[in-house]
């Protein structure tokens, strides 16, 4: 019943994201259907071998921390995550209580697909820096480096350096990471409470993550081998999205030189993950045509290519999220899932 009354709750998100993007959409639509068909499906072709290859990611992490996920499984819920994460206002934990769930239902450890979930996190953001770094060097060689860039850069090399640094004290200072969270969560409801919502992070919150925190430090200290792993199909990964980019550069005859396809592409991926709306929604549309227009293409080619790729590489994932999560909860409508 729980999970029923979940999707038709789901059904009201993905109906309220259509509906406000609709322009979009639509002008996606007419973008893909001016282009040229070989390039395009060759787009399509290489965003499906990254779908299969960041749950190839996952499949990683979760083995570190003894979690076994056959691909099949992970596959449909790595989109839907796509789904859950941008329609809903659950700062990117419902995408994760879709994975503690299916551990959960298939008999493994929820507390060590949570650890899993942090090491995916960790591969993903670290392996983007290297391409992330480029990005910069090249904008900066081009004199295209501007202020919000190197902001959000910033926040992004700060972010993934916290995360580092949180799983160090796992490993090192387990009992000064737990006190450090829970300051954090009293510091968290001191300002809920002025808000008059003084339990934004309940009264179990440090300890549970200070639990994550430490397994999956540890598992890292017993296999540094599997972190290079995770971090080279990470890496493998943006690659692959590259190359996305470019076959939509050439889909439209539209002319640019592999550092402009480099950098957009660290552009689009910074402004996709340190975002104030989910997934950038709204936010890649709006900057990457000026980022591009910066590189030296004209207004409509570079809105054509924002367009294109952020159709490809995300709405795509998003609609077919919605149907992949709608199977996976009615066909487990008998079990009570995790709220998302």
């Amino acid at each position: 019943m729980l999970r029923r009354l979940l999707f038709l709750g789901l059904v009201v998100a993905f109906v309220w994201v259509v509906h406000s993007r609709f322009d979009e959409i639509r002008d996606l639509t007419a973008t893909l259907l001016a282009g040229r068909w070989p390039w395009i499906l060759s787009a399509i072709l290489l965003q499906i071998v990254y779908w299969v290859s960041y749950a190839l990611l996952f499949r990683a992490s979760f083995a570190v921390v003894g979690v076994h996920s056959p691909l099949r499984s992970l596959i449909p819920l790595v989109l839907a995550s796509v789904f859950v994460n941008s329609a809903t206002p659950s700062g990117g934990t419902g995408g994760i209580a879709l994975f503690v769930d299916d551990a959960r239902r298939r008999g493994q450890s929820a507390a060590r697909a949570a650890a899993g979930m942090l090491l995916v996190n960790i591969a993903d953001f670290g392996s983007f820096l290297v391409v992330l770094t480029v990005g910069l060097v090249i904008l900066l060689l081009l004199h295209d480096l501007v202020v919000y860039e190197i902001v959000t850069a910033f926040l992004m090399y700060t972010y993934v350096g916290v995360m580092v640094a949180v799983l160090l004290l796992g490993l090192w200072r387990p009992d000064r990471l737990r006190r450090l969270l829970q300051r954090v969560q009293q510091g968290v409801n001191r300002v809920g409470a002025w808000l008059r919502y003084p339990t934004i992070l309940d009264e179990n919150w440090s300890d549970n993550n200070s639990r994550e925190f430490e397994a999956a430090a540890n598992q890292i200290a017993a296999h540094p081998d599997r972190l290079l792993e995770m971090s080279g199909i990470g890496l493998v990964a943006h690659v692959i999205n590259i190359c996305t980019l470019y076959s939509i550069f050439l889909a439209f005859n539209i002319k640019g030189s592999l550092g402009i396809i480099i950098a957009g592409y660290a552009m689009t991926r910074l402004f996709w993950i340190i975002s104030p709306t989910p997934n950038g929604i709204g936010i890649v549309e709006a900057l990457m045509p000026v980022v591009y227009t910066s590189l030296g293409l004209e207004t409509a080619g570079a809105t054509i290519i924002t367009v294109a790729y952020r159709g490809i590489s995300f709405w795509f994932p998003f609609v077919l999220g919605f149907f992949l999560l709608r199977r996976s909860l009615l066909r487990n409508s008998g079990d009570e899932a995790l709220p998302i």
